[in-house]
């Protein structure tokens, strides 16, 4: 610069100069050379050239560097910048560097230029230099790729962290006396900005205690501090409480370990989740424990049940009994009857969800199944002044849980008796090709239309409808939708209120629908009605005037061996029996094969299954395995009475299934029929 300026003063008229000057100007001009020419930057120095007026018309480039020639790709020293550079007024840098020269005010600019085979970014500086400028040019390109590479990265990390729902900001402490106490946003992205209800511009700058007064005077803001102090991240579950929301935080110490990265994610919905679940596994818990219970009480229920419908109904059969006293024992026996209904279905619900339901499948004429089932509730129906009309379209054999489908049938038109006051119930069987259907119509009551879904749940009863009686559990038509399903069925309703109802149960022919496993193909299994009496007998109780059923004791004729570990039961059972038969007890199946070794040859064996030393099915292999024995006929008492234990006895040569609670006139009529095919057998070989 030196030598630029006493060449200047030196080029000017009438300026004497002397040998030690001219000496030192060659000095400078030589440094100045050698700064040029070594520097990366090219290097310019230009003079303005004006009109007569004074006024800046160009620049003469009066000095370069050998890099301005090499950046440049020409020589531009003693050209006019218009003509070195044209470009520079499109660009409107000459006219930058003309108000630098007038005013002095420093030029900084940045240009991507492309012509001459160079495609480069440049950034351009200038400076007044008495009545010109001193330039710099730098090829800032590489600089350039780079900021582009590093605002693409950012852009795209700004784009991908605006897209992660988690809240995300960068926190900056804030000190008061050297010691952090606060933060304050220096970033965050667009999940932060919404949850927080501001546009994320708004969040920055601003501290945590201000926007978010629950973190900052709470344990997270001290935890916030440790981190930033300590380096150890931090992983916590925190509840927000103003918002109503649970987040899980990470926390970490930023690269430069000025301040803090912080994640929150929102885990209000597993939190949630977690909480349905724990009550999920507590219910289910007590679930299981409720069904464990109802499994292994079973044979507790029904036996007492057995014992005391048993002597109600001899006394009210009795006609020793005075009639004063048959009106309370009517009582007893009905609500006893209520009670074993009652303990059935709740075994069944238990069954079904605990999964130990056994169910078989077998092929069933339906059609004169149905008939039978109906056929007891003919004269309930009838003594109540109803018509009762049964159609059945023959069908081919339909796959039926026939224990499932008494009680579905039975239910149906228990329900249609309940609520029928005049006019018909009637029982329907069709057929397509697909599908047969279940119709059960009445002209009773009827149903509202916002109680359709409703008369299918457990435990509801629907409030202030006529009825017979406004006793019920409000189970039945619950346990027919668990059943119809479990065939692969489907149940519905029509009604009207004022006009009566419908109620479809619609099945699938075959037996595709159906596991394998629960398809027997024995089509000519006896099937002894369960719930029968029961349902017909408490419909009866609805009715003024109904009748008493009557038993007709029978002369003895034959022996029976009564297998039992229940000393009270098989007292009862040898009451009934006793009249007609010569009744042998034994405690166990060992006990009952002793008896037989020892020659005792009984006309019917009635046993029990559950028994110690040996077992129902124990017993009845070793009978079917003795010859002089195989031909018995052979009862089981159970009060665990599955489909697969009935298909394995009658395999095995059982002959029939009593399940308890039984009634006396039941346990008469099976042994009676059985012994009396014993008995014609005999007459025919004779």
């Amino acid at each position: 610069m030196l030598y630029i300026i006493r060449a200047k003063k030196m080029s000017e008229p009438n300026t004497p100069h002397t040998h030690n000057e001219s000496k030192e100007l060659s000095e400078s001009k030589k440094l100045l050379e050698a700064v040029f020419n070594t520097s990366s930057l090219a290097l310019h120095v230009l003079k303005s050239v004006r009109d007569g007026a004074g006024k800046i018309i160009d620049f003469d480039i009066i000095l370069t560097n050998s890099t301005s020639a090499r950046m440049a790709g020409r020589q531009v020293t003693g050209m006019r910048m218009l003509e070195g550079w044209p470009h520079t007024k499109e660009i409107g840098l000459y006219d930058k560097f003309i108000l630098c020269v007038e005013t002095g005010q420093s030029v900084d600019f940045e240009q991507y230029y492309e012509g001459d085979g160079v495609r480069s970014w440049f950034r351009w500086l200038a400076s007044k230099l008495d009545d010109g400028i001193y330039v710099t040019i730098e090829d800032i390109s590489e600089r350039k790729i780079y900021e582009e590479k590093l605002t693409n990265a950012a852009n795209h990390l700004k784009s991908t962290l605006d897209s992660v729902p988690a809240l995300i900001a960068l926190l900056e402490p804030v000190s008061s006396e050297g010691q952090a106490e606060d933060f304050i946003i220096s970033s965050a992205n667009k999940a932060l900005g919404e949850f927080s209800n501001t546009e994320v511009a708004d969040l920055i700058g601003k501290r945590v205690k201000d926007l978010y007064p629950e973190i900052y005077g709470g344990e997270l803001m001290k935890k916030y501090l440790e981190v930033l102090s300590s380096g150890t991240p931090l992983s916590i579950d925190y509840y927000y409480r103003e918002f109503k929301r649970w987040f899980s935080i990470i926390v970490n110490r930023q690269v430069n370990q000025r301040g803090l990265v912080v994640v929150a994610i929102d885990i209000t919905e597993r939190k949630k989740a977690e909480s349905e679940q724990r009550q999920f596994e507590i219910l289910t818990t007590l679930d299981k424990l409720k069904i464990e219970f109802f499994n292994n009480i079973s044979h507790e229920f029904r036996t007492p049940i057995t014992l005391l419908l048993g002597p109600v109904q001899d006394l009210l059969n009795s006609r020793a009994i005075p009639l004063v006293h048959h009106t309370k024992l009517e009582m007893v026996e009905r609500n006893a009857l209520r009670l074993q209904k009652l303990v059935n279905s709740l075994l069944d619900f238990a069954r079904i969800e605990s999964g130990r339901l056994d169910v078989i499948f077998q092929p069933t004429d339906i059609c004169e199944f149905t008939t039978l089932l109906a056929s007891n509730f003919r004269s309930a129906i009838e003594r109540a002044g109803l018509e009762f009309i049964v159609k059945c379209e023959k069908t081919e054999p339909i796959y039926l849980n026939r224990s499932m489908w008494e009680k579905i049938v039975f239910n149906l038109l228990s329900n249609a008796l309940k609520f029928t006051f005049k006019g018909k119930i009637e029982i329907q069987i069709k057929s397509n090709i697909k599908h047969v259907q279940l119709l059960v119509c009445d002209s009773g009551v009827g149903i509202a239309a916002d109680n359709f879904t409703k008369i299918f749940e457990r435990f509801v009863r629907i409030e202030n409808v006529k009825a017979r009686t406004f006793e019920g559990s409000g189970i039945g038509l619950a346990l027919v939708k668990e059943l119809v399903e479990m065939h692969g069925g489907t149940i519905k309703v029509k009604s009207k209120v004022g006009s009566g109802s419908e109620f479809i149960v619609t099945l699938p022919k075959g037996k595709r629908h159906l596991s394998s496993k629960m398809i027997h193909e024995l089509n000519d299994q006896i099937h002894e009605l369960a719930t029968g009496d029961s349902f017909s007998r408490e419909a009866l109780g609805w009715l003024p005037g109904a009748e008493q059923y009557q038993s007709q004791p029978r002369k003895k004729k034959r022996s029976v061996l009564l297998v039992d570990d229940n000393a009270d039961l098989r007292d009862y059972i040898t009451g009934i029996l006793k009249f007609q038969y010569i009744v042998t007890q034994v405690s166990n199946g060992g006990k009952a094969k002793e008896c037989l070794e020892n020659g005792f040859r009984p006309d019917l064996i009635l046993s029990d299954i559950m028994m110690p030393e040996m077992n129902g099915f124990e017993f009845l292999n070793y009978v079917k395995a003795s010859p002089s024995l195989s031909d018995t006929p052979f009862i089981f008492l159970t009060a665990k009475s599955s489909e697969e234990e009935r298909i394995v006895g009658i395999e095995r040569g059982v002959d029939s299934y009593l399940v308890k609670p039984f009634s006396a006139k039941e346990l008469l009529a099976i042994v009676q029929s059985r012994i009396g095919r014993l008995a014609s057998k005999s007459t025919n070989s004779d």
